[in-house]
């Protein structure tokens, strides 16, 4: 009917428009001067038509036209041709109270203003710039008639406005302004395109219907830009939007990518959505306070509402009830894929708040990404469906053969992957395919209210989230609210992890012909695995069902097949589940697919099972039913059911396990009619029933048929102990003896049979079992104050029985009861009659034959012979058990067999270390002298770099005189000699280099002028070094180094250093470098003294104590004590000759000579006295070839032709002489450091002075 009355009202205003045409005035203009001539001289009420013929016209003012035209048309050749043009964009057409304009074949770049228009046409129009039409609607007339019936009379026949669209293109204006085009009045746009601009804050196109206008879209296209929504209507009584396209729309004021309807009938039909965005609702469609909505074949991709709504969102504040109905739409690609956690509430298909209503109709969604669920029915959370209803009226969600693929949520907190509610909501979906959802923490469906949910034939295939989650979960904390759950030929495969299947506070839930396969809790995902590691958490508490208090669970004809989780059902108080005919294959519980405990306030209600089959269900301790306690608030009947191979992989019971003690358990929990095939529990449990006691036990109406078919089907727990067959009833012994005799129990179980666990429990397979699952006792005495058990007196049975081990017992002679008492119960409950005992008796002890003392140390004497395990050597007698007498022998120990160990006197021992402090402190002070008087010639004549060389020997020395005051180990011998190795080759290589070098100058001077150099020199002492270090290494690569006991000459033991035989080789070594040194020494004794230091001392001594410590090592009869301290003296002796001769003397002339000086500045010479002197203050001498001698100068020296010696001139200054510049530091030795005894200042005969000054070479 709609699209007739489109028809006849085009037929009229086209023949309108063709009688206009006859009383037309034509005009052709070619610029803007003639364009407002011709508007301005125009006086006739007719039509004006203004031609614009292939020509482009500049206009530089904004053009008015007013109302004395009453039809104005605006037509050109072509609008690629035609073209009106602003300079300023901000200026445009203003047409004022003109009837009817019609514009033709032009494009304008500009604005265009309407202003009390009817008719306005735009037919085959290019614009560029913005486009406002004025409202209608007049309220001052409104108000001044006060009468609806006469202003709709009124406003139909003068205000009504018809805006026609046809072969449109839009560009949108660069103007800052709120909307790119404000249209009012009746407007049909068809075949046109619109483009928008970043320049309009909000919408591309804004329609306003003023409540009695409507709007006709068809085959248009709309581009937002991403900058603005695509189209805007509001108040608008009709609104139809055929075959078109929006793509690009980005809505930023407010919801709506593509279309935004408020208070408005809204239809659309074969259209599509591309890349629309808001960051509001609504990514496509936004309606609000909808009076009706329609959409058919919708078309949607790549659509985001980073708040709520995808494709559409939904909300109403005044209307009671808004409907929607969507058919036919496929919705692809929603959201942000990079990043879904951008999508804050979700409701990526749809979103619905307040009193709404959508029924959705053949929709396909697929890869939809982020938020907290596809539909969204509350204040935020869901991927497909979002809905918010605070009202009190309803709403209502309905789809109908919608095909869903690829979702995606990673929001936080809880949240949904389909539908998320709130409050006041029905929700059905009807013949659905669902695949591929994937979320974080999101249920399939999740309502924080009391919702209504039907589902009907409804597929649901691979579900994953991160943390577990629930195929459907209320969590209504009312219990006045109930919520009904409909479940009809529903299909759910792989959902993984799951926490609670289906969860519900007060609910009536029926579920029917429906399958449940693959469903895993979280301890089968290595994903949500790794989260609860992170968390600190154990798996989660999950199951098929979790229903609150006073409600009711149905299910019927349904399969439920590797569902893995801790239960299988769960109920609150007053509530019931009612399992009909169903079927589970395959499952595993830990808990039992039933859990009683009237402790926990969930696991309690009633349970009925009806005809059921139960294949390969698996448990912990229990497949079907789990006890731990119970009363009248509970209970469960399961009749006609078949169960086959059912197993618990824990010791209990193929179908019941409890552990109540409670005789409810017999009339509350009943298997009627019931079959059992090849069940099982692991360790030899029970294929049926494992409880505390026969009483206690559950109901089986076919009972006896079933012990007469299966013996061990039924067990309880063990009752008591009993002593075994090939037992002693009672033992007698002396204090102190072991138990030989065979002490067995038994445990028996109320039935009168032993534990089948105990049988398999030999001594190989009780290797492999846990520690918890195995039966430890303790063996005492029932009076442990006159009597206890020692040794290892806690055991652990096997092979049947519990046997007490052969223990030692001691205590007061008289009668007691050994008892054995169970302390743990492996995989048993704890019983009461858990000890066993005999009769006990400790004899008297015959103190003639016999030893009666306390040898344990327990308070209690034993009564033994002494026995030695051990033969007493040197002669000792056994005293006692493993007790040699000793006394009177030069041997110690148990056995008589060890020998005293040396103890070190503690003085001595101090004094050792006392000489080690001292020759280290020595060695610091003359470092510290050294460096203080490097640049003195008493220093410089003596090569500081060898004098800090044999002070570094004398460290090491000290070092290896601390380490003699230690008992030897292998650590202290490694350091032991190279300490005093090292410190050998330091300090006497250094001496015997010296001698070395003063040996070659004076017995070789002939030979060569050329002395040892200081490399050869180094590499003579670093040689010596090398030797010693090079053995020991071999030593600790061979590990041929160690510890040897010997023996002083009283037997007293001790340990010494035990060398490889090639310590020989270090022992000659040293003494042929001291011979080296003796024979240079020796050499150089004529040279004068001015030439050399005095060395001869310090290698005769070094010599002299060398050779006598290595005599006293190698004697075995010298106590170590002795030797080390021998050790010790030589060590001193050597050093503090070494100081006095090397460093000492030095020191002295040095500190003398400064003294002299000293004397000399305060008592000198005149000038008169000084000039009297016979004799010249120097001798200097210079033969033929160049050379100079002078006193104290050792060797000589060539000097160049250049050089002068001195000059010993007396002038009037009084000078005492003048040394000639260019004598430079030298030494004696062609690149050798300067060698010189000292210089003397003497007093000759005649009392001059006389000073040997060294020659110095350049």
């Amino acid at each position: 009917m709609r699209e007739i009355n489109i028809i006849i009202k085009n037929i009229l205003f086209l023949i309108y428009f063709l009688i206009s045409i006859v009383n037309s005035h034509n005009v052709s203009i070619n610029n803007e001067e003639e364009l407002i001539n011709t508007i301005e001289n125009y006086n006739l009420d007719e039509e004006l038509k203004i031609n614009i013929n292939d020509n482009s016209i500049d206009l530089s003012n904004k053009i008015t036209i007013n109302s004395n035209i009453k039809k104005l048309s605006l037509v050109g050749s072509s609008k690629d041709t035609s073209i009106l043009k602003f300079e300023n964009s901000n200026n445009g057409f203003l047409f004022d109270s003109i009837s009817e304009i019609t514009l033709t074949k032009l494009t304008i770049i500009g604005n265009l203003n309407f202003v009390k228009n009817k008719n306005i046409i735009f037919n085959d129009v290019k614009l560029n710039g913005g486009l406002d039409v004025e409202e209608t609607y007049d309220w001052n007339l409104y108000h001044s008639l006060n009468n609806q019936n006469q202003y709709d009379t009124f406003y139909l026949e003068n205000l009504s406005l018809y805006i026609q669209f046809k072969d449109f293109q839009y560009i949108g204006s660069s103007q800052e302004k709120e909307n790119c085009i404000n249209l009012f009045g009746n407007v049909i746009i068809d075949n046109s395109t619109f483009q928008g601009s970043s320049s309009c804050r909000d919408s591309l196109v804004s329609y306003d219907g003023e409540d009695r206008n409507s709007i006709t879209i068809t085959n248009t296209y709309f581009d937002g830009n991403y900058s603005n929504n695509c189209l805007s209507i509001y108040q608008a009584k009709s609104s139809s939007i055929e075959l078109s396209h929006f793509e690009k729309g980005g809505a930023y004021q407010n919801g709506g990518g593509a279309i935004r309807a408020i208070l408005s009938s809204l239809s659309i039909k074969d259209c599509k959505f591309k890349n629309n965005f808001t960051i509001h609702n609504g990514g496509n469609i936004y309606i609000y306070d909808s009076y009706s909505f329609d959409a058919e074949n919708i078309e949607s991709f790549n659509t985001t509402a980073i708040q709520k709504g995808g494709l559409i969102y939904m909300d109403t504040s005044l209307l009671s009830e808004s409907v929607a109905n969507i058919v036919n739409v496929n919705h692809n690609n929603e959201g942000i894929k990079v990043n879904p956690n951008t999508i804050k509430y979700g409701g990526l298909i749809a979103s619905i708040e307040g009193s709404s209503i959508l029924n959705i109709q053949n929709l396909y969604g697929s890869n939809l990404f982020g938020g907290y669920g596809a539909f969204t029915v509350t204040d935020n959370r869901g991927v497909l469906l979002y809905s918010n209803n605070e009202n009190e009226l309803a709403s209502s969600f309905n789809v109908i053969n919608g095909t869903f693929t690829n979702f995606y949520q990673d929001y936080e907190y809880i949240s949904s992957t389909f539908i998320f509610i709130k409050k006041n909501i029905e929700i059905s979906l009807n013949d659905c395919k669902i695949d591929n959802l994937y979320g974080r923490n999101a249920h399939f469906i999740y309502s924080e209210y009391s919702a209504n949910i039907e589902l009907n034939n409804v597929s649901l295939r691979n579900h994953i989230t991160s943390i577990p989650s629930s195929f459907i979960r209320v969590d209504s904390i009312s219990n006045t609210e109930r919520s009904t759950i409909d479940l009809n030929s529903v299909n759910v495969n792989i959902f993984q992890p799951f926490d609670v299947l289906i969860k519900t506070n007060s609910a009536d839930i029926n579920i029917s012909s429906s399958s449940f396969e693959s469903i895993r809790n979280c301890g089968y995902t290595e994903e949500c695995l790794k989260l609860l590691k992170n968390w600190n958490s154990g798996i989660n508490d999950s199951s098929i069902a979790e229903i609150g208090p006073e409600s009711n669970l149905t299910i019927m004809e349904t399969s439920f097949t590797e569902v893995l989780g801790m239960t299988g059902f769960k109920a609150e108080k007053s509530s019931v589940i009612i399992l009909d005919s169903c079927t589970l294959v395959m499952c595993f519980f830990e808990e039992g697919m039933i859990l009683i405990d009237t402790n926990s306030y969930k696991n309690v209600g009633h349970y009925i099972i009806n005809g059921g089959y139960f294949l390969s269900v698996m448990g912990g301790r229990s497949t079907i039913v789990t006890i731990k306690e119970i009363d009248s608030t509970s209970s469960v009947e399961i009749n006609f059911s078949f169960f086959d191979s059912c197993f618990s992989v824990d010791y209990g019971a193929g179908i019941v396990y409890s552990l109540s003690y409670s005789n409810s358990t017999n009339t509350n929990i009943s298997f009627n009619e019931c079959f059992f095939m090849e069940n099982s529990s692991a360790d030899g449990g029970p294929s049926i029933s494992l409880s505390m006691t026969k009483e206690s036990e559950p109901y089986f109406s076919n009972k006896d048929d079933l012990i007469i078919e299966n013996p061990d089907g039924f067990v309880t727990n063990p009752t008591k102990m009993i002593l075994s067959p090939d037992s002693v009833n009672s033992t007698s012994i002396l204090s102190g003896e072991i138990l030989s005799e065979t002490i067995k129990f038994q445990i028996i179980n109320d039935y009168g049979s032993a534990s089948e666990i105990m049988n398999i429990y030999s001594d190989r397979s009780i290797y492999f079992k846990k520690l918890t699952d195995i039966i430890f006792f303790n063996v005492e005495v029932d009076d442990p104050n006159n009597a206890m058990v020692i040794g290892n007196s806690i055991s652990y049975c096997y092979n049947g029985f519990c046997e007490v081990p052969n223990v030692q017992i001691i205590g007061n002679p008289g009668k007691y009861k050994l008892q054995l008492k169970l302390i743990t119960y492996g995989v048993h409950v704890e019983f009461e009659d858990h000890i066993g005992e005999i009769d006990l008796t400790i004899e008297e002890c015959d103190t003639k034959e016999y030893t009666y003392r306390d040898i344990e140390n327990k308070g209690f004497k034993s009564c033994y012979k002494p026995v030695c395990s051990h033969a007493c050597a040197n002669g000792s007698k056994c005293v006692d058990n493993d007790v040699c007498d000793c006394s009177g022998m030069p041997y110690t120990g148990q056995y008589c067999n060890e020998y005293y160990k040396l103890k070190r006197e503690f003085y001595t021992n101090e004094a050792i270390k006392i000489v080690a402090y001292i020759l280290f402190g020595i060695s610091l002070i003359t470092i510290i002298g050294i460096i203080l008087y490097s640049t003195h010639p008493e220093i410089k004549a003596g090569s500081i770099e060898f004098l800090y060389v044999i002070l570094v020997g004398i460290i090491l020395n000290s070092i290896y005189v601390y380490y003699l005051s230690f008992d030897k180990t292998k650590k202290i011998c490694i350091i032991g000699y190279l300490a005093n190795n090292l410190g050998f080759s330091l300090v006497f290589g250094t001496i015997m280099i010296k001698s070395l070098r003063i040996y070659i100058l004076f017995k070789y001077i002939k030979k060569s002028s050329v002395g040892l150099k200081r490399s050869k020199m180094y590499s003579i002492i670093f040689f010596i070094a090398l030797v010693h270090i090079s053995l020991m290494v071999f030593w600790i690569v061979t590990d041929n180094i160690n510890i040897t006991f010997n023996l002083t000459t009283d037997k007293k033991e001790y340990t010494a250093c035990l060398y490889h035989n090639s310590k020989t080789l270090s022992t000659v070594f040293n003494l042929v470098i001291l011979f080296i040194g003796c024979f240079l020494s020796y050499a150089n004794r004529n040279v004068k003294k001015n030439f050399k230091e005095d060395l001869i001392v310090p290698a005769y001594t070094y010599i002299l104590f060398t050779i006598l410590m290595e005599f006293i090592s190698s004697e075995k009869g010298i106590s170590i004590e002795v030797q080390d301290l021998f050790n010790t003296i030589g060590t001193f002796i050597n050093t503090i000759v070494t100081i006095y001769y090397l460093f000492f003397i030095k020191f002295y002339n040095l500190f003398t000579r400064k003294s002299i000086e000293e004397s000399l500045s305060k008592n000198s010479l005149s000038k008169n006295s000084l000039s009297k002197n016979s004799g010249s203050l120097y001798n200097i001498k210079s033969n033929s070839k160049g050379n100079i001698a002078s006193r104290g100068i050792i060797g000589t020296q060539k000097l160049d032709s250049n050089e002068s010696l001195a000059n010993s001139n007396n002038n009037s200054n009084g000078s005492l002489c003048n040394i000639a510049n260019g004598l430079n530091k030298s030494s004696l030795f062609h690149n050798s450091s300067f060698i010189n005894r000292s210089d003397h200042i003497k007093y000759s005969s005649n009392n001059s002075l006389h000073y040997n000054i060294p020659l110095h070479r350049k």
